[in-house]
């Protein structure tokens, strides 16, 4: 209720800001030092597609599946005219440095739980506090100090650093963990990223040879003020909480999870480093270095108390380095820009049946405990089903259970990009079009056949069968030795800028395909957008596939103060 409060009274408030300057950023004092910008917005979603197995909960053509409004306020501060009236800020004036700094507050509320399909409400009712802790959050989103003088720069508190070229997937873009809980690709990667606490710095070198703009740049997240990860709640599901829209349709596991979140220490620190400039006037160049971790959670079975009724699956995130380059090239003679990643990703967490899900190394045959007085054979039940548990033994397990390991790979994945404007006169005399296209790719080093995805696949309907459908639960997705990846995003401008169409699409190689078509109507500060997200192909195509039954229309309205 509280946080409900502090929602509504910032709603009040920039509802009262819109009135006396609807198109202009607000400042506080009268050298403009002080500033205050916002954006206010409110989404509705409607599925356009009956649910399909594993989809929870069930909904239908027409049900709302999201009202998601969010506040932004963002206050800057340049304190350049006061550090010669504030005795405390004369170190900064003797420093010789500027200084600046800038807060933004976010708040989040989706209404579907309380007044949307009576579905959504019932998850609610079950799982409350999950709920509510998802649905409605308020949060000092960003808060940073810039201090600058000359060449050096250091931005210093929670923020985000993005040193990627992409759209839609990341290559270099690993710094910061992404949340996908409440839209996944159906919402841009720019709104997913989730701040951290960090010490971030650059020094500008200037220009040697054919080297132009030339600047090194670092950053260190301390591990012990920050372990924040990618949401994640149960075991499959780690786009979203399970029976929310976008969950990752999943099989109910028959184990408990157990979530396994890095330490706060020295060890789990974030940190790393980067050159960039310019080679001849049009080609940027980057080369990175740096530690970070996994968005996604590894599994693997794990039997804490060494017996069958301690068995488990453990989520968790593991630490990676990444080394790798980006380019952007522009070609004035064909008005062309050319963009590309790689990154080699050492040691990344992979996932196989035989290691993550293993049981133990060794068992006795012996059937005892409150099972052997049941006269149950689970192993011969198991076996039946053809369950790939390695080293199942034919009798009943006694204890000895060890769990199973987590292997890693080094992968390799790179991206090309190419951006170019087109005029298309019969379509529109006044703008041009603009197409941009990407293929991604990657490519994993030292791969075998039974390298998979932790992601369950099955037929469009439930066997029926309760051991079969368990069976079901162990149909892991294999992972190919190389998988791509396109992406393509074509736009133009209507009425002196004010119309956007747009059409994003992402095509999966694996043979599924996701098409999100779009207008947008800006009016001075208003922003009204339709969009329409659909996704085709199997469940077993995995990627956008996985969505294929949560086609909707979507409805967004956007206030801004800027």
């Amino acid at each position: 209720m509280k946080q409900y409060l502090v929602f509504c009274s910032c709603v009040v408030l920039t509802l009262f800001l819109m009135v006396p300057c609807p198109a202009q950023a607000f400042f506080f004092d009268t050298n403009n030092t002080v500033q205050l910008r916002g954006k206010l917005s409110t989404q509705f979603a409607i599925r356009l597609q009956d649910s399909e197995m594993w989809t929870r909960p069930d909904t239908e053509v027409g049900d709302l599946v999201q009202h998601r409004n969010m506040l932004l306020l963002e206050l800057d501060h340049d304190l350049r005219n006061l550090i010669d009236e504030v005795h405390m800020f004369k170190p900064f004036k003797w420093a010789g440095l500027d200084v600046k700094y800038r807060m933004v507050g976010r708040f989040v509320y989706d209404g579907v739980y309380d007044y949307g399909p009576s579905v959504f409400q019932d998850v609610k009712d079950q799982e409350k506090g999950l709920i509510e802790n998802f649905q409605l959050s308020s949060d000092l989103w960003e808060a940073y100090l810039d201090l600058s003088r000359g060449p050096v720069f250091f931005r210093l508190g929670r923020q985000n650093l993005s040193w990627g070229e992409t759209d839609a997937f990341k290559i270099l873009d690993w710094i910061n963990p992404v949340d996908n809980t409440f839209g996944a690709f159906f919402e841009s990667l720019e709104d997913r990223r989730i701040p951290l606490w960090m010490l971030r710095g650059s020094v500008e070198l200037g220009t040697h040879g054919p080297f132009t703009s030339i600047s090194l740049e670092g950053f260190w997240v301390p591990g012990f003020l920050e372990n924040t990860m990618a949401p994640m709640w149960r075991p499959y599901l780690f786009m979203a909480p399970d029976a929310t829209p976008y969950a990752v349709p999943q099989p109910e596991v028959p184990f408990p999870s157990v979530k396994d979140v890095p330490n706060k220490s020295m060890a789990s620190s974030r940190w790393g480093a980067r050159i960039t400039g310019i080679l001849f006037d049009n080609l940027g160049f980057s080369l990175a270095h740096f530690h970070t971790f996994t968005d996604e959670p590894m599994l693997r079975m794990i039997a804490p108390e060494g017996d069958f009724g301690s068995l488990a699956l453990e989520m968790s995130h593991h630490q990676i380095k990444l080394t790798g380059a980006s380019i952007n090239y522009y070609e004035p003679h064909i008005d062309l820009i050319v963009r590309s990643e790689v990154a080699m990703s050492w040691n990344e967490p992979i996932f196989t049946i035989e290691d993550n899900m293993a049981l133990s190394d060794s068992y006795t045959s012996e059937i005892s405990g409150p099972f052997g007085l049941l006269g149950i054979n689970f192993g011969e039940i198991f076996s039946g089903l053809g369950l790939p548990w390695p080293g199942w033994p034919d009798g009943m397990l006694t204890g000895d259970l060890t769990g199973g390991t987590i292997p890693k790979r080094d992968i390799l994945r790179w991206m090309i990009g190419l951006d170019k404007f087109f005029w298309i006169r019969p379509l529109n005399r006044n703008s041009t079009f603009l197409f941009s296209t990407q293929w991604f790719c990657q490519y994993i080093l030292d791969w075998d056949e039974s390298i998979a995805y932790p992601i369950a696949i099955g037929p469009k309907e439930l066997p029926g069968d309760p051991l079969e459908e368990l069976a079901l639960s162990f149909n892991f997705s294999n992972r190919k030795e190389m998988e791509s990846n396109f992406t393509l995003i074509m736009s133009t401008m209507y009425w002196h800028g004010k119309i956007v169409p747009e059409v994003a699409t992402i095509y999966d190689a694996r043979g599924s395909w996701y098409v999100q078509p779009s207008v947008t109507l800006g009016l001075g500060p208003w922003r009204f957008t339709a969009m329409y997200n659909a996704a085709f192909g199997k469940m077993a195509n995995l990627g956008v596939g996985l969505f294929r039954d949560r086609d909707q229309v979507a409805l967004r309205v956007t206030y801004q103060i800027d």
